[in-house]
């Protein structure tokens, strides 16, 4: 989906006002293969999480430069605003960095197709996130995540270089309902006013409801049903590790991204800021 630059107020600190005419989000999910929703595919198996990444990673290079440049800047106030945003786009690449370890030799056949998937699909998705800017910049004193403690934010470099990357992404998890009940109303505004951009120049939608019970005004721009059927794949494949090391490593994978969704869901469910 292409939206005209000059439909879109540009948003650059928190105290802007939100805007309600975005397009509304069609009514019925549209089917991407085998009749089944980006949505659905993302969670039917390891094939269909990295089939679906890779459609929108074709849906993302194929933007028009103007909206890709809006695109990213939108994310790149999220990344630095917003704590669920920051924490699902460092996921990917932390998720990516261990997949990338594991040897086929040391699960049962049976999931080889499935660990070559999750493989593939994990250097998709982090490369998505690339193309679209993201460099999880550690935020500055002017951002909303920048009173938090310093140590929760790593940039990529940072991250690639950690002795272990889910225990650093762990921390930032653990610490989700807190920032997001630290995030002061001008910046939850602006926060919904990027999510919604986002979702119009990419055709991406949030698949979550919004409404206002909510922490945040609504689900955030995170590509989290991707990472749902990331930890999906993970699950499946851990009962057949046949190295126990191996099988810790992978349940490890499986308890962050469980504990990402638990911090979700307390999230929007407590109104909030506290």
């Amino acid at each position: 989906m292409s939206i005209p630059l000059a439909l879109l107020a540009v948003v650059t600190t928190a105290s802007a006002e939100p805007r309600t005419d975005w397009p509304a989000p069609d009514p019925e999910p549209v089917a991407v293969m085998d009749g089944l929703s980006i949505d659905e595919l993302s969670r039917s198996d390891a094939r269909g999480t990295a089939t679906a990444v890779a459609i929108l990673a074709a849906t993302i290079a194929e933007l028009p430069r103007e909206d890709r440049a809006a695109a990213t800047e939108s994310l790149q106030f999220l990344v630095v605003s917003c704590p669920f945003t920051r924490a699902a786009m460092q996921l990917p690449f932390a998720l990516h960095d261990v997949a990338a370890e594991l040897d086929p030799a040391d699960f049962e056949r049976v999931v080889a197709s499935d660990l070559q998937h999750i493989q593939s699909g994990l250097a998709t998705h982090a490369a998505l996130l690339e193309d679209l800017g993201v460099d999880l910049a550690v935020p500055g004193t002017a951002d909303a995540l920048g009173t938090a403690e310093p140590s929760l934010f790593v940039d990529r470099d940072a991250l690639a270089l950690a002795g272990d990357p889910l225990v650093v992404t762990g921390a930032l998890v653990d610490a989700l309902p807190r920032l997001a009940r630290s995030i002061d109303a001008p910046t939850l505004d602006a926060i919904e006013y990027h999510s919604d951009r986002l979702e119009a120049l990419t055709g991406i939608g949030r698949p979550c409801p919004r409404g206002p019970w909510t922490l945040l005004p609504g689900q955030p721009w995170t590509l989290g049903m991707q990472l749902a059927g990331w930890g999906d794949a993970f699950t499946r494949i851990a009962p057949f590790a046949t190295d126990p090391d191996t099988q810790a490593r992978v349940e490890q994978v499986v308890e962050l991204l469980d504990a990402h969704g638990r911090a979700g869901f307390v999230g929007r469910f407590e109104r909030g800021p506290l």
